[in-house]
């Protein structure tokens, strides 16, 4: 599944709403992501993706050192963005939103609404929204991060061992 360790983020987007659960109200926020940068952080959304919107650069055109061989587009008549189906559930986010990464907002939340555009020379720009519940100072200091570049890391969620399934799951009847 894909992760990413301390890398930076705009947080572009926040979006505050409302959310019933059962008969309550609940406060959630849609935080929407980019990421610029080397074409080989496709790699990090799903192996292959990257070989197939690129190929490697045509005679007579320089390679880029910086995100080597494969920086022509191979579609160039393929319109972007591309969106990547889904919604995942159960990720960690830790947004650094200071000078001291200690001092990272953590988050559960939902990541979704994937976009990837393939730049011609390699480079490569990333969207996405994480549907989160911060309570009220953490609502602050994700509003005051908006527009900036924020440390990012998202950690997927992990695999219930065997026998964690709940009474629900457990097969039993």
């Amino acid at each position: 599944m894909f992760e990413i360790q301390q890398q930076p983020a705009k947080l572009t987007h926040l979006n505050i709403r409302t959310e019933k659960h059962g008969e309550d109200d609940v406060r959630a926020v849609d935080l929407k992501f980019e990421r610029v940068g080397a074409n080989t952080l496709l790699d990090e959304l799903a192996p292959g993706l990257r070989a197939a919107l690129y190929q490697p650069p045509q005679a007579g055109n320089q390679t880029d050192a910086f995100n080597g061989e494969l920086t022509a587009l191979a579609f160039p008549q393929i319109e972007m963005p591309l969106r990547l189906d889904g919604q995942w559930p159960g990720y960690k986010a830790s947004i650094a939103t200071g000078i001291d990464p200690d001092d990272a907002l953590v988050l559960t939340s939902e990541l979704k609404k994937q976009k990837v555009e393939a730049v011609q020379g390699g480079s490569a720009k990333h969207e996405f929204t994480l549907s989160a519940y911060p309570d009220d100072e953490e609502l602050v200091r994700l509003a005051s991060a908006l527009g900036h570049e924020v440390e990012l890391t998202l950690e997927a969620p992990k695999p219930a061992a065997p026998g964690d399934e709940g009474p629900e799951g457990n097969g039993e009847e």
